[in-house]
């Protein structure tokens, strides 16, 4: 009886492995609920007729998918935090079927390699035949509608971002238009987007309709802007100044009429939300915080941001200029000082020009100090205003300089004076020192270790090459051109440089700030100037 039922045990047994394993044919060789099909069956597909590929009638999750039409292919987003694949891909007539690949079970490896794979919608004796991709970043699309000025134009946006619950697709109309100076030449744009009926969330950031999609052409390794947005934010974090923030920004992959245009950073504007700027405040942006000849040339130098009414306005303009204009000049370290450091210090806060300070020379911003930051002028109530500074556009930096070259960490000369630091400290470095030395001491053991600054800048870096978005954007411009220069990317780009020169230039920083408080070095008679650029704002 015993031996009856072991053997009725192990039937049973036997029969629901037989069961599983049919179960797990059928329905296990699925992926997005497509079935899989071998060779027999693609080559039976095959002996049908193949038609043009029809890309209207994939979706995905019920939503149009994103594909650039020259190669043929599909992009699809995916989340890199979860095991499995997720979303359904559907054809609004015929079947669909994958051919059989074994990395269809293998995520990660999948989307870092940047897998091809070959998906076949069949109808009767016919077929398409289409390329999908699968990206461990958010995909991003404009197709254009209409030219609606220079290098503007009226179309739809779309983002597929799958790891943003109840918001993975989101489509709306918009104006895009190609936004920098020199880079408007550049065989990468970079683009100014505008949603044209209502503000969304995009990547997670901030709701909004003003965004900035910035090509990362002249940023190598695309970490750069990334990394030090962060580590200033974590910075400002850390002060007393309500407002002086640097942009919140996301990763995408981006097509443009679908052509597939490569890695971008998605991020939000600096204007009035970000920086705290109401009433009475001004936000200025400089193209270039250079002191060359007149003060006429340097009012063409930066702009007035916020509030829009002024900047819209001539005459509010001008007058809002000139306020900014009376502070450089306190500022000119090129010519005798005629104010005090306790006048200046009541005109700034002194957190954050201890924290530009700091930071500038601490990520080599030789970029930073004479241009690409940004100036909040707060009201006072008296007609008085006490300003703030924060940075943007950070591809220079550390140890990339203008020329697309690397600098030695451990050569480095610390030359980059950001202009309001360096006058406090030429005024009274023994006043100053004691910002800098409390700020320094907080900052050197949390943000500007070198444990954090290579772990934030790692964690881009591994999300970049994770997502198969690397390689794509590779494949697409191996080259960076700008200006004259032409230089292969793998030429430029190596990890271990970076994180050498932080190794390097972190202790540096400590002997470097060690000799301000004691006020050994000397503010240069000229800080680097490039000639001030015009700039409409």
């Amino acid at each position: 009886m015993r031996k009856r039922t072991g053997i009725l045990i192990i039937t049973l047994i036997g029969l629901l492995a037989v069961i599983a394993l049919w179960i797990f044919g059928i329905y296990g060789s699925r992926k997005f609920g497509v079935k899989a099909a071998d060779k027999r069956l693609v080559a039976k597909i095959e002996r049908g007729t193949e038609s043009a590929p029809d890309f209207g009638s994939i979706l995905f999750d019920g939503d149009p998918v994103a594909y650039d039409e020259t190669t043929g292919t599909i992009f699809i987003s995916q989340d890199m935090e979860t095991s499995g694949w997720e979303g359904n891909l559907t054809a609004t007539d015929g079947t669909l079927y994958f051919a059989k690949n074994n990395l269809l079970y293998h995520k990660a490896e999948a989307i870092s390699g940047g897998q091809q794979f070959t998906l076949y919608k069949v109808k009767g004796d016919t077929y398409q035949k289409f390329k999908i991709v699968f990206s461990g970043m958010p995909i991003m699309a404009f197709d254009t509608w209409s030219e609606v000025g220079d290098e503007i134009w009226g179309g739809a946006f779309s983002l597929y971002d799958i790891s943003q619950k109840g918001a993975e697709y989101q489509s709306t109309p918009c104006n895009f238009a190609v936004r920098g100076n020199g880079a408007r030449a550049w065989e990468k744009k970079s683009y100014k987007l505008t949603l044209s009926d209502e503000k969304l969330s995009l990547c997670g950031l901030r709701k909004d309709d003003d965004w900035t999609v910035n090509a990362l052409y002249d940023d190598i390794g695309s970490f750069r802007n990334a990394t030090c947005y962060r580590l200033w934010n974590e910075i400002s974090a850390t002060n007393s100044v309500d407002g002086d923030n640097a942009p919140e920004c996301a990763y995408v992959e981006l097509l443009v009429d679908h052509e597939y245009r490569g890695l971008y950073l998605l991020c939000d504007r600096v204007d009035k939300k970000k920086t705290k700027v109401t009433g009475d405040d001004y936000l200025f942006k400089f193209q270039n915080f250079a002191r060359d000849e007149t003060d006429e040339k340097m009012l063409a130098a930066f702009s007035v941001e916020e509030p829009k009414e002024v900047s819209d306005d001539s005459e509010k303009k001008k007058a809002a200029k000139n306020i900014m204009l009376d502070f450089i000049n306190s500022c000119d370290i090129r010519k005798p000082l005629t104010g005090t450091y306790e006048d200046l210090s009541k005109q700034v806060y002194l957190d954050n020009a201890a924290d530009y300070f700091i930071y500038v020379h601490a990520i080599s911003g030789n970029d930073n100090i004479y241009k690409n930051s940004y100036f909040g002028a707060i009201n006072q109530g008296d007609d008085t205003y006490k300003f703030y500074e924060l940075p943007w556009d950070m591809n220079a930096t550390f140890g990339i300089n203008g020329n697309y070259r690397y600098i030695d960490g451990s050569e480095t000369v610390f030359d980059t004076w950001a202009y309001v630091g360096a006058t406090l400290y030429k005024l009274d470095y023994e006043e100053f020192s004691k910002v800098l030395k409390e700020r320094y001491e907080v900052l050197r053991a949390t943000v500007l270790s070198e444990e954090n600054i290579k772990g934030v800048a790692r964690d881009y870096l591994d999300y970049i090459k994770n997502s198969g978005a690397e390689k794509r954007n590779y494949d697409k411009f191996p080259y960076y051109k700008p200006e004259s220069v032409n230089i292969d990317y793998k030429e430029l780009w190596d990890e271990e440089k970076f994180f050498n020169f932080v190794d390097e230039r972190m202790p540096a920083m400590d002997e470097f700030m060690e000799s301000v408080y004691e006020g050994i070095p000397q503010v240069p008679a000229e800080l680097p100037v490039l000639g001030a650029k015009e700039n409409n704002g």
